[in-house]
Parts: C-alpha cells; structure tokens; sequence
C-alpha cells in the first residue's frame, strides 16, 4: 500500500501566544514580589518558566510535531518525545476528552514491552499513563486541531493494515 507521508506542524499563532504566556506570568510574578506576596510570586514565576521551555521549540522552529508515514508515527510533540512508534506495534488509535481536551489515544498489542525499552523518565510517564488514562501513548489535539480526525482516519487505516 503506497501511503503519502502526513506531516503535522503545530498552528504557529496559538503556540505563539502559549509561548508568550509564560512572559506574562513572570510579569505577573514581579508584580507581586512588589507587593511581598513571595509564595504566588515564585510560583507564578516557575510556572511561566516552564510554559517557555515546553513551548519554544513548537513556538520558532519549523519542525513538523507529528510524521505519520509508512513505517510508523514519529513523535516530536509530547515531552519527553517518543520518537517512531511503528504500525506493528499498535492495535488501534481513538480521539477522546481526556482532562478537557481532545486527545489522540494509542493502544499498542504489548504496551509493556514498549515501555521497557524507553528510558527512565518516559517508563514512568507512560505507566503512568496507562494508570490514569488506559493507553501509554497520547497525542494532545490542541497543537493540530484542524486536523485531528484525518490524522485518527490515517493512523487506524494504517495500523489495519499493518496487521493483514
């Protein structure tokens, strides 16, 4: 089955102002050092902190955050990234709310064996994903939401295919 390459990158304006949020809670957490209220100052610091460094590379470079071709799925979107996830792993892909959002789930034959090959911090993210959510592999849909349902359509026809 010849199958043409599908290459998601993140919707820059709203990745942007992710971005830019984290310069307004830092703002906002100098404004209240001003005031001497240090523990929401330095929280409010730390969380704007961290939406800068999550939200950089998706902000300015033009990386696609999610391939979808013949030998696989290639995440470059979740953190820490997966890398290339291939069609003989996965059994079936779904779109669900999970915590308010839309979200492309995963399911491998074998998640466990998956797991073990990854390194320290991803085991514990993904197991701690297949606790709480019932996969180990999900994909947030706001970065793409325009195309969440042709990437779902794609992945299932071919992980089906993959299997026959």
């Amino acid at each position: 089955m010849e199958v043409k390459p599908l290459y998601i990158y993140p919707n820059k304006t709203r990745m942007r102002l992710f971005f830019f949020s984290g310069f307004a809670l830092m703002a906002l957490s100098g404004l209240l050092i001003y005031f001497s209220i240090y523990f929401w100052a330095y929280l409010l610091f730390f969380v704007g902190l961290f939406n800068l460094f999550m939200n950089v590379k998706k902000a300015f470079l033009n990386d696609p955050v999610l391939i979808v071709d013949k030998l696989g799925i290639t995440d470059n979107m979740n953190f820490p990234t997966l890398g290339l996830i291939e069609w003989d792993l996965i059994k079936e892909v779904t779109k669900e709310k999970v915590f308010g959002f839309d979200t492309i789930l995963v399911y491998l034959h074998d998640p466990e064996a998956h797991i073990k090959k990854q390194n320290f911090l991803k085991r514990k993210i993904m197991r701690s994903n297949i606790e709480n959510i019932g996969t180990s592999i999900m994909f947030r849909c706001n970065v793409f939401p325009e195309q969440a349902d042709k990437v779902i359509e794609l992945m299932n026809r071919l992980a089906k295919g993959n299997e026959e």
